[in-house]
């Protein structure tokens, strides 16, 4: 295979801001912060979730609903655009950020004016917990503690030949719970990473792995020393993620450079549903879009295409069907809307 590439959300997911996502390819309102109160209201996750939706030009944050098979708005705001969802099936409350501005400038990319926000447990109250002037780049992510990180870089104030990444910590109230800062020589050091690359090649209790040998995909088993053949993939390698049993494993792929991106239809990702009890792909997908994904129970959460071509599926991996896709008027994503 070209590269492997292990990436995001999650899932982790980097937003490079939309902007730049091409070139992580390549290698690959204000309110006082809420009081460390918990929320009463038991919210079970598995009967819906959350997804960035376009509306009037502005990503808000909506809610898809398992049962009546429909979504309705969570937050949304006039002159507020959502960038990044961070929402955790088996964890809220959620966390978005928005932000005015961003860009390239001089070579670097830039940012202005983020917004971070909590979203309560119940979906009944949005708050505004913390902002960040401007920067490089920014991300953010669930840690090993179950709690929200954010990542951001940006050049230091003194002396340009230095970058500053700050790690900030919230706890799921949204108290700032840690501040760090690292330092980065750009010519000693060069560019810092934002995070590091972070997927489960191997299976909760060890039994199984992947492996990637050129453009192909094996699984390797604790007890064993063959490899099994899974697919051959065209992309980079984005993301591994197993099913709760270990019966399943999930491999998306990604490629935002290829030549097909100046065509109608692009071919920049894949997605793979691989049984290891059947010893086979039960079902893919590949064509336009990132195909970011989440698992709840038995449903394989992902979202496909770019722009007003973006929708969301919905499938059910043991039953082997399509349970729903939809999409919104303006254009929707799971994390962020899908944008070349």
């Amino acid at each position: 295979m070209k590269a492997s590439f292990l990436s995001f959300l999650s899932f982790i997911l980097i937003l490079f801001f939309l902007f730049a996502l091409t070139g992580c390819n390549k290698k690959y309102e204000e309110q006082t912060v809420p009081q460390n109160v918990p929320d009463t209201t038991a919210v079970e996750t598995t009967k819906h979730f959350l997804f960035v939706g376009k509306w009037y030009g502005k990503a808000g944050v909506y809610k898809y609903d398992l049962n009546t098979k429909k979504h309705e708005t969570v937050w949304w705001h006039p002159r507020e655009n959502v960038k990044l969802l961070i929402s955790k099936t088996e964890v809220n409350p959620a966390f978005f950020f928005t932000l005015r501005k961003t860009g390239f400038q001089g070579g670097f990319p830039y940012f202005e004016k983020v917004k971070i926000y909590r979203i309560s447990k119940d979906f009944s109250k949005t708050e505004f917990i913390y902002s960040i002037k401007d920067g490089m780049q920014i991300t953010a992510r669930w840690n090993n503690d179950e709690n929200f990180e954010v990542v951001f870089t940006e050049i230091d104030k003194t002396d340009p030949i230095y970058i500053n990444r700050h790690i900030k910590t919230f706890d799921g109230y949204g108290k700032l719970i840690n501040d760090e800062i690292e330092t980065f020589n750009l010519v000693a050091d060069g560019f810092p990473e934002l995070l590091p690359e972070r997927n489960p090649t191997v299976s909760a209790s060890g039994r199984y792995g992947i492996s990637v040998v050129g453009d192909s995909v094996y699984l390797k088993t604790a007890d064993g020393d063959s490899l099994k053949f899974i697919i051959d993939v065209n992309h980079y390698l984005k993301k591994i993620e197993w099913s709760i049993d270990e019966q399943f494993v999930f491999i998306s792929t990604l490629d935002l450079e290829n030549e097909s991106l100046k065509t109608q239809k692009p071919e920049t990702s894949e997605l793979f549903v691989y049984s290891i009890v059947k010893d086979s792909v039960v079902a893919s997908w590949s064509g336009a879009g990132i195909k970011n994904f989440f698992t709840l129970d038995s449903l394989l959460v992902f979202d496909n295409g770019f722009g007003r071509n973006s929708s969301i599926f919905i499938y059910n991996y043991l039953n082997e069907e399509l349970f729903k896709k939809f999409n919104i008027k303006g254009e929707c994503g799971l994390f962020y809307i899908p944008e070349l």
